[in-house]
């Protein structure tokens, strides 16, 4: 029974209100509220009509707290439906709640209704919220006036129930003095079903049935209550109704879920539930026994006993077709005649009849697995097929192992053979009548096709049924007598079915005329075919498919499909288009023509859902097929079949090459790296060049570091990691490579490039070498240059010395620029052929689509070097970025590390492929920790000085927070997470402005209130930066604001504090250096971007970061201005940190990137970073939830 849409009621009744309200509150949250309704649960407070028609409902409803819930409900009653407007809780859902729905259709079966339907007018108000009667006077002219009042609300209600005519009982009901003894019995069948009947005491005290069932039509058609109904059953009815709905006239109902318990708790509770009688609930029964007179009489109703030992057993029943065995509960402690039955609840429970009670089980079958083994139809405990059949069903079932065993079925074989998929791609031949009458013919036709076959473990081929369990026992007679029989395993076929590859569909809807074939009719349902025929085009990507799938593939001759045999393919290493790059291809003879199958490998190995269990396994794969791209082929597709063994030969050494979706070329240096494998599994081409026997000569002739010394005139004393330093870029110099000296801050990278560049240019032919640094350090450079290596001739190619032509470096040893003049003289650099290029700072390198980027690439060089302690700083695409300048290729394109290396690594924490990124750059980065080389460095002591905000400047943050994180929820709700980074970061930006100091915001109005608010951080500073001065302290102060260093700088003029300033603005940079250095001044000011690398300030020993920085890395190297070679005092760092605020939010972000880095370049670690959603929602808490 379908029911019409508002448009096409014409009346609004309670099968249509119901419906509206499952629309508002889901079906789910309606029928858990009817429970509430029917448990009466629900007080309700008061209920007021406004002056549009809305109704304004309070009640307090009993949940699982102490306290009942308050719920409010505003609705509105129309003529063809009901409108629900707002629905609120103090639940824990708050909104739309079970609670809210109860209370709606609650209050919608107080309205007045006339057969079911509601009338339309307004039910009587409750409680408060009414509007208080007014005295209605009636003026008489020349007369006195008459006050007429109404009475109270609540005496009024009581009065009209009694009034009611719909309460009052029908006069001839009330003479019949049989119905009057008539009540609701609830029957409790074997099956777990409860159905009602009407019963009757007898003058003895003995409870007889009626053969007359009892009805729910009543409720249905919004019909009296009926007299034998008591105030009790009304609920249970109700729900009974909505639960079976309309379709089903039978008030007979499968007890399940939560709606069955509650049901079956009600009806225990009116002590009138009773075990069925047997064969009561059938309606020919009830017929019969009316006839006979027999009419059967209840003894004592059920209760609830205390659970009881009992396990779970298959026992027998008796049924009219004779005994059959069914699941049943089987008591430990004592004997029954036979097992009880079971009815699937939660917790489930055991009907003995014997003793009238109802018992929990405890059992490890889970209820929904009890459920179904309830519902299994009896069988006799001695046929064998059906019974291997729900065995075979039930060793799906997660708690199989404690299911008692099928009668007749082993428990150490699989009752049914598990068979393998068969794919037969084949040209079925058919006839079909073609015309009409006399001039009809056949004719036959021929459709190219792949059947579903299935081989049995006795060889047997059987093709796909449909309908397999119509079809699922097979058995070889002669005449009665059984010579073999074989059980289809028909749930592993319809798996099998559904896995098909997907261009396919059914051969009938392909070629409808299969359809009146007769001789192809057995087999029609197992076929399968393409819509357009286009087996050249498509034919391939079929059988990717089929083979992912894991089908076995048969061609039969003729098909448009051919297949060859390649027994044994070599793997092929040659050069590649570009100099110095090489690519792997697998390359056979088809037809005559050489064919490069590696492509078709690659994406093979991108579908598989784990491409390294699949190579591992694939030495027990019989086949690997694989298409061959042959343009000009138009008739029929080319497939090439490789024993899976061979592949794998081929694959294991190269497997990571061939990940991605494509073949990835490798440099000269990868392909000299590869191991020497056996000529019959890879022919190397071109290995015998003389730029590849050299390389190869290199690395064998190279793989130990030689000792190696500064060269004559270098001024520096090198320790030993230093001199360690050395070689290793030495060794990488003579092997034309490049790498990342990536040591700790403070460890000397400048002097031990110093003396790799002074050394080659002792011994060179006179090539220059490029060092590019961060504007700020180049002043850094050029004096260390100058005093340890004051042969090397240096031109600073920056400010007035910038040259115009390349003419300026011919004298040059070493030339020395910025990262801005390499993008804008790039034309002129890439045009030298330079020695060795140093990439300083190389973390700016980060950015493979940057300007600067391109420029660095362009760059030609022998070697090519970065220094950095911060090879990685957010995310590995970094160390892609710098790697790809330095040796292209090592770590493969973008892409394919991203999905090697980089998703798994950062999002799943794959710990094996870091151990795979970690060897593959090895060689080619050095790290030392200031921990491991320098111990007689001083100790550096890190702390976190918690700073409370004050209560104006906290209000003021939590006011903007507020408004911040509504506005970025509805940012990112519209453009989503990725493409709401620049409104995040901005809003963040401002919470941290006030976490500072509230002038730093920049708000209209907000300027004369941020400066009442106050900043607790620049208060803590004004108090502690004198007392430092008095203990003869030297203190760095950063701040990534220079804005708010020019308020610090404020405060300690006031304070008649000296102190030095260092930002990006600050042209002369030499000097504050070279003041604080001397002592003159005692505090220095330092932007973290301008004063946070390349420059040495050892004379501090007392460095506050005023602010946190997304990036640790960046805090690290600014606390190693100090701490550092040269340092011979203690270093204090202090991190001034506002507590409850995001800032405390960002320790647990610089935490997780930190892991990041500590995973590549020493521990293991977890390696996840990124920013979700949910560091969103934590960065924009309030301050109390920290607290």
């Amino acid at each position: 029974m379908t029911t019409p849409s508002r448009a096409k009621r014409i009346a609004l009744d309670l099968q249509s209100a119901r419906i509206d309200l499952e629309k508002e509150f889901g079906e789910h949250g309606f029928r858990n509220g009817i429970s509430y309704v029917t448990d009466k649960r629900i007080h309700i407070q008061s209920a007021h009509l406004d002056e549009e028609r809305v109704w304004h409902l309070v009640a307090a409803v009993r949940g699982t707290d102490s306290e009942p819930y308050t719920t409010t409900v505003e609705m509105e009653f129309f003529e063809f439906g009901i409108d629900i407007f707002a629905a609120e809780c103090t639940c824990p859902v708050r909104l739309n709640c079970k609670h809210a729905a109860a209370l709606s259709y609650l209050w919608t079966t107080m309205q007045p209704q006339k057969n079911g339907t509601l009338t339309g007018a307004a039910a009587e108000p409750i409680g408060e919220g009414m509007s208080p009667a007014e005295p209605v006077q009636t003026p008489v002219a020349g007369a006195s006036t008459t006050l007429r009042t109404g009475l109270a609300p609540d005496l009024s209600k009581w009065l009209r129930a009694g009034f009611d005519p719909v309460q009052r009982r029908d006069a001839a009901v009330e003479a019949d003095a049989k119905a009057a003894n008539e009540f609701v019995a609830y029957l409790l069948t074997g099956l777990g079903e409860i159905t009602l009947a009407k019963a009757r005491r007898l003058k003895g005290g003995e409870t007889k049935l009626n053969v007359q069932a009892a009805s729910l039509s009543w409720i249905h058609h919004g019909h009296a209550v009926p007299n034998y109904v008591a105030p009790e059953d009304e609920p249970i009815l109700r729900m009974m109704s909505a639960t079976i709905g309309l379709q089903s006239v039978r008030p007979i109902l499968q007890l399940s879920g939560v709606i069955g318990t509650q049901l079956l708790k009600m009806a225990l509770d009116t002590g009138r539930l009773w075990c069925a009688p047997e064969g009561f609930t059938d309606t020919e029964t009830r017929t019969r026994a009316l006839k006979a007179a027999e009419i059967p009489a209840l003894g004592e109703p059920l209760a609830l006993s205390d659970p009881e030992p009992m396990r779970l057993i298959w026992g027998s029943i008796a049924t009219p077709f004779g005994p059959r065995v069914a699941l049943r509960a089987e008591p430990t402690t004592r004997v029954v005649d036979a097992g009880l039955p079971i009815v699937a609840l939660d917790p489930p429970l055991v009907i003995d009849t014997s003793a009238n009670v109802l018992s929990p089980l405890q059992t490890a079958v889970s209820t929904a697995t009890l459920a179904r083994l309830v519902a299994l139809p009896p069988l006799t405990d001695d046929d064998d097929s059906a019974w291997a059949f729900v065995a075979d069903a039930l060793r799906e079932l997660p708690d199989f192992a404690a299911i008692p065993r099928c009668p007749t079925v082993s428990d150490v074989e699989a009752p049914i053979a598990v068979p393998s998929p068969v794919l037969r791609f084949a040209l079925i031949e058919f006839d079909v009548s073609v015309g009409w009458g006399r001039n009809s013919s056949m004719q036959g036709r021929v459709f190219p096709a792949v059947q579903l076959l299935f081989r049995y473990p006795d060889g047997k081929l059987l093709p796909f049924q449909r309908n397999g369990l119509e079809h699922a026992v097979e058995q070889e007679r002669i005449g009665r007598e059984v010579l073999s029989q074989r059980l289809r395993n028909v749930r592993v076929e319809s798996r099998w079915e559904m896995r098909m590859p997907r261009l396919l569909y059914p051969a009938d809807r392909v070629e409808p005329s299969l359809a009146y074939a007769r001789d192809v009719k057995a087999l029609r349902e197992s076929l399968w075919g393409l819509p357009d025929h286009d087996w050249s085009g498509r034919g391939p990507t079929v059988l990717a498919d089929a083979q992912m799938a894991g089908f076995a593939i048969e061609i039969e001759a003729g098909f448009p499909i051919s297949m060859e045999d390649i027994p044994e393919p070599s793997l092929e290493l040659s050069p590649g288009n570009e100099n110095g790059w090489y690519r792997l291809s697998l390359g056979v003879d088809v037809d005559g023509k050489r064919v490069d199958l590696a492509p078709a490998l690659a994406k093979l190995i991108a579908a598989q859902k784990d491409p390294e269990q699949w190579l591992a396994v694939l030495p027990t794969v019989q086949h690997v097929l694989l298409s061959v791209p042959v343009p000009d082929r138009v008739k029929a597709a080319q497939i090439v079949r490789i024993p899976g063994e061979r592949v794998a030969a081929i694959l294991t050494p190269v497997f990571e090459w061939f990940q991605g979706g494509g073949v990835t070329e490798m440099s000269a240096l990868q392909a000299a790296l590869l191991p020497d494998l056996p000529n019959d599994t890879v022919r190397y081409f071109g290995r015998d060049h003389p730029a590849w026997l050299a390389m190869r000569e290199r690395l064998q002739s190279g793989a130990e570091l030689v000792p190696v010394s500064p060269a004559p005139g270098f001024a520096a004393t090198l320790r030993g990691y230093q001199l360690h330093g050395l070689a290793w870029l030495t060794h990488l110099y003579e092997l034309s490579m490049g790498g990342v000296l990536a040591d700790d801050m403070g460890l000397g990278k400048t002097v031990q490039t110093l003396a790799h560049l002074h050394r080659l240019h002792q011994t060179s032919t006179g090539k220059p070498s490029l060092i590019i640094a961060p504007t700020s350090v180049l002043s850094n450079w050029q004096r260390e240059a100058e005093r340890f290596a004051p042969g090397l001739k240096v031109h600073r190619h920056h400010g007035a010395e910038r040259a115009s032509t390349a003419k300026a470096f011919a004298n040059a040893h070493v030339v020395l620029t910025s990262y801005p003049l390499l993008q804008r003289d790039e034309k002129m650099l890439s045009d030298i052929d330079w020695n060795v290029v140093v990439f300083d700072e190389a973390q700016t390198l980060k950015n493979a689509k940057a300007k600067t980027y391109l420029s660095a690439q362009s760059l030609k060089a022998h070697q090519r070097i970065a220094l950095t302690g911060t090879p990685t700083e957010n995310h590995l695409g970094e160390l892609w970025s710098i790697y790809n300048v330095l040796i292209p290729g090592l770590l493969g394109d973008l892409e394919g590390f991203n999905s090697i290396f980089r998703h798994p690594i950062e999002q799943r924490a794959d710990t094996n492929q870091m151990k795979k990124l970690k060897a593959r750059i090895r060689a080619f980065i050095l790290r030392r920790g200031r921990d491991q080389v320098l111990t007689e460095l001083p100790p550096k002591t890190e702390y976190t000085r918690w700073i409370e905000l004050e209560s104006t400047q906290a209000d003021m943050y939590e006011s903007l927070r507020t408004a911040i994180h509504d506005d970025i929820r509805k940012v990112i709700d519209k453009k989503g997470l990725k493409q709401s980074t620049i409104h995040i970061l901005d809003a963040l930006l401002k919470l941290r402005q006030v976490c500072c100091d509230p002038r730093l915001v920049k708000l209209p109005g907000g300027r004369a209130h941020a400066a009442v608010a106050g900043s607790a951080k620049l208060e803590w500073l004004a108090t502690h930066v004198p007392e430092l001065m008095e203990e003869g302290r030297s203190v760095l102060i950063f701040s990534q604001f220079t804005s708010m260093l020019a308020l610090i700088a404020e405060t300690l003029t006031a304070q008649g504090i000296v102190f030095s300033l260092l930002t990006g603005d600050t042209r002369d940079r030499d000097t504050p250096i070279a003041e604080f250095q001397s002592g003159k001044t005692r505090v220095f000011l330092l932007s973290l971007k301008a004063g946070g690398v390349g420059i040495n300030l050892t004379a501090a020993d007392t460095i506050i970061h005023y602010d946190p920085w997304w990036n640790p890395a960046v805090e690290a190297q600014a606390t190693a201005r100090a701490h550092r070679m040269g340092q011979n005092k203690p270093v204090i760092v202090t991190k001034l940190v506002a507590k409850g605020t995001l800032e405390e939010r960002m320790l647990d972000m610089l935490a997780r990137k930190r892991e990041l880095a500590s995973a590549l370049l020493e521990g293991e670690g977890s390696a996840l970073t990124g920013i979700t959603l949910a560091d969103v929602d934590a960065l924009l808490a309030p301050i109390s939830s920290l607290q």
